[in-house]
């Protein structure tokens, strides 16, 4: 740092910023700190400290330089937005909501605030309040794919398949190749007992993507239970080659090496994918 200590600030934030989109971590903090140690309200610089904070999970550090901001500008409603998306990480989702509602207050069609506000609402529980987000965004921005791709999996919890379904044909309408709408519509249709459907949108997915690993999983799991575990034994073996560690697929696999009499196997990739397995006499339950 000796030979930076004759910079301007200007100088150091830009060198700061080169290394910051460099994702250079360690040398950014120094920077950004230098400058605060001559100008500790320098505020583009504690605000994309912040940033960098919250992009290194330091959560806590984070959420003081984004409070700092606001303390000096009350109407910046990046950091605003920031520190929401900071609070849902610490898992402060109440304060979150307050942070996003503060944005829309400031700019009513911050979209970004909207679509934040939706997720947290999902993540709380609060459906129609989450509902209510996301078609907010949509009427900013109708061809908003992911939104469209949120509401239907909100639907789908709520078991309103057929609005579900009407969310995602619109996500495929606008990305014909968006592989988690395609993805997600099988889902919809295996829930709705329209198998074959569903196999039609999971094979959609790999067509386009062939290392999607969802719809692998999801093949695998729906053709067990179609008694075609061939099939199923296959397309569960291409996603545990894509990732070995997957949990849902793991233990999806191992129920089907169950089904096949495989027992040692399939148990060992039960205990892979949720942890440990009760014995109950001739059975077993996973715990």
């Amino acid at each position: 740092m000796n030979e930076k200590k004759n910079l301007t600030i200007k100088e150091i934030f830009s060198l700061a910023l080169q290394n910051h989109q460099k994702n250079n971590i360690k040398e950014a903090e120094n920077l950004y700190n230098k400058i605060l140690e001559i100008d500790p309200n320098h505020i583009d610089t504690i605000f994309l400290f912040g940033t960098l904070s919250a992009q290194a999970k330091k959560f806590d550090k984070a959420k003081q330089l984004f409070q700092k901001v606001i303390k000096i500008n009350p109407n910046h409603i990046d950091a605003y937005n920031n520190l929401g998306n900071v609070l849902k990480e610490l898992g402060e989702h109440k304060n979150a909501v307050s942070y996003f509602e503060k944005v829309i207050q400031i700019k009513p069609n911050y979209i970004i605030a909207h679509y934040n506000l939706g997720v947290v609402f999902k993540e709380l529980g609060e459906y129609e309040k989450a509902i209510n987000s996301y078609q907010k965004v949509i009427q900013i921005k109708p061809n908003h794919v992911e939104v469209h791709i949120n509401l239907g999996m909100i639907y789908k919890d709520l078991r309103e398949y057929e609005k579900a379904i009407d969310c995602y044909e619109k996500a495929i309408k606008i990305d014909p190749n968006n592989v988690d709408a395609l993805n997600n519509l099988g889902v919809a249709f295996e829930e709705m007992g329209q198998k074959q459907k569903a196999i039609n949108y999971y094979e959609q997915a790999i067509q386009i993507d062939p290392n999607y690993i969802k719809a692998y999983n999801n093949l695998g799991g729906i053709l067990g239970e179609l008694n075609q575990v061939d099939k199923a034994k296959k397309y569960f073996e291409k996603s545990l080659n894509l990732d070995t560690n997957r949990k849902k697929t793991c233990e999806g696999y191992g129920n089907l090496l169950l089904k096949l009499n495989q027992h040692d196997k399939g148990l060992e990739y039960i205990r892979k994918g949720s942890g440990m397995i009760r014995f109950t006499h001739k059975d077993f339950q996973i715990i």
